[in-house]
């Protein structure tokens, strides 16, 4: 009995390490910018690369379908930026198959954010690394409040691979006419991008990749007023998270000195109770979701994952009276990083003084919200209690422009982002890994696992919706990984050699493990 528990307890070892979500850190990432203003106004864009890096290096940007290829090296300890040469590096226009896709390679490990600038329209995002990416997405993206059709709600979607067939399913009307929540069908090859616009919101849509392939998808609107019709509009745009990446809870802060910010939240799946601060808010439906405007924090919670996203007013509805329309894709709250370079931007070739403010919102819990140093100077002092929740501390602070360096031993949760005069950015730090939490060995009441041992045959029954079943080998390869989304599922494992192997099968938030034997 002894010698089947040891390697029982071993194999929950081996999938808790292969378990782990990647980080924002990596030396691939996949970039695709979206149509900003109309061309004839606000000049020329610039598209800028920020590579932050612990260790010197150098970086590779290629659009793969045409060979294009830009090479510069980065420092140590340092953010570098990198500017495309002029160009515009989008495609116009719905639901054509364009070349604009960039793949960004480096010989050493890095985060990487990217800025689109047009004079008074600027947005930033976070670039994820091929590591994060996945198959499947549910965009949360930006509505333009005046409902003008020359500021359409959109996404792009990039492939990573050749023949990347990639089901859509958008929430409504496309420009090009595809009907609201009929799925339709295209094939891209690497570095492809296909752009999606709709004048009613985007949000809800549904993109995936049929054959596995890991797709990078971006969404906001062409252009948008939040809050204000009556001041200007600004470009959203920001990275989406894959489904994998949504989670229960978030923390929802307002941007500094703006006064309020608008949150979306969106619902993946059915019956999904959405909670403010431990009171019950409503209940969503898969795709649907609700916006809510806030002038203090609260947290959220829910029953099943979530995507939350935040935005902030035009200028005239902001407290400073400055800044515009940004978007933000929130992570979950329950992620957390230890270190990081970034860059407070000031501005550009076109307009140098394009920010007078920097800012960045930082959460933790309160054990944890200690030896915290921006630029070498404790900021420790500056977190204060998250209201109604002193488990938690959360900080809003002052940035001088250029680069900072964060550091923060026991982790934070954070974003950065600055206004200027009909202009703002976002977007956030990045996270570490994080390993799944709840794993645990299967319970014979809620599931059943049977014959083991087994020959050809092994059949699955939960009480539970089943979301992804694993199949690993004893040191820790995933053979098979299989999308489930019912209750009752079977498994031919005629083809495995006779041996000891893991089934992971994915319930909600729990990952339940059971060992099988091949015979």
């Amino acid at each position: 009995m002894r010698n089947v528990l040891t390697i029982f307890f071993s194999l929950l070892f081996v999938y808790n390490l292969s378990s782990q979500s990647s980080g924002t850190k990596g030396t691939e990432f996949w970039l695709a910018y979206m149509e900003n203003l109309d061309l004839v106004f606000n000049g020329d864009p610039e598209f800028t690369i920020y590579i932050s890096a612990d260790e010197a290096g150098s970086a590779t940007i290629t659009a793969p379908f045409t060979g294009l290829t830009f090479e510069f090296e980065y420092d140590e300890n340092a953010v570098t930026s990198y500017s495309l040469p002029p160009g515009i590096f989008y495609a116009q226009g719905s639901e054509t198959i364009a070349n604009f896709g960039l793949r960004i390679n480096t010989t050493t490990e890095v985060n990487v954010h990217a800025v689109h600038y047009r004079i008074y329209f600027c947005a930033s995002t976070m670039v994820l690394p091929t590591s994060v990416l996945s198959d499947e997405y549910m965009i949360s993206a930006g509505k333009d409040e005046k409902n003008s059709a020359s500021s359409p709600s959109s996404f792009v979607i990039v492939a990573t691979e050749d023949n990347t067939e990639i089901e859509i399913t958008p929430s409504a009307i496309t420009a090009g006419l595809r009907p609201a929540n009929i799925p339709f069908t295209i094939t891209l090859d690497a570095g492809n991008s296909y752009q999606i616009q709709a004048a009613d919101d985007l949000t809800g849509s549904k993109v995936v990749a049929l054959n596995g392939s890991k797709l990078a998808v971006f969404a906001g609107a062409k252009q948008a007023f939040i809050l204000c019709e009556v001041s200007a509009d600004n470009h959203l745009y920001d990275q989406v998270y894959p489904v994998d990446y949504a989670d229960d809870f978030y923390a929802l802060i307002p941007f500094k000195n703006q006064g309020v910010s608008k949150f979306k939240i969106l619902a993946l799946e059915n019956d999904t109770e959405i909670y403010v601060d431990g009171n019950i808010l409503t209940t969503l439906q898969s795709g649907e979701f609700i916006e809510e405007v806030y002038d203090a924090p609260h947290l959220i919670s829910s029953s099943n994952k979530i995507f939350v996203t935040q935005f902030n007013p035009s200028q005239l509805c902001t407290e400073s009276q400055i800044g515009d329309p940004t978007m933000l894709n929130l992570s979950s709250a329950n992620y957390r990083i230890n270190s990081i370079s970034f860059e407070n931007l000031t501005g550009f070739e076109i307009s140098p003084q394009a920010f007078s403010g920097n800012y960045m919102t930082l959460f933790t819990e309160t054990e944890n919200a200690v030896d915290i140093l921006l630029d070498g100077i404790d900021i420790s002092n500056l977190f204060i209690d998250f209201p109604g929740n002193t488990a938690y501390r959360y900080a809003t602070i002052d940035l001088s422009p250029g680069t900072s360096q964060l550091t923060a031993p026991e982790g934070v949760y954070g974003y950065v982002y600055g206004f200027g005069d009909f202009d703002a950015y976002a977007h956030s730090l990045g996270f570490n890994p994080k390993t799944e939490v709840s794993t645990k060995e299967i319970d014979p009441i809620s599931m059943s696992i049977y014959p083991n041992p087994c020959t050809d045959l092994l059949y699955i029954n939960s009480k539970n919706i089943v979301h992804k079943i694993n199949l690993i080998t004893i040191d820790g390869k995933i053979l098979r990984s299989i999308k489930v989304n019912k209750k009752s599922t079977t498994l031919n494992v005629s083809e495995l050699p006779p041996g000891i192997y893991l089934l992971c099968v994915k319930t909600n938030n729990k990952n339940n493990i059971q060992k099988i034997i091949k015979q």
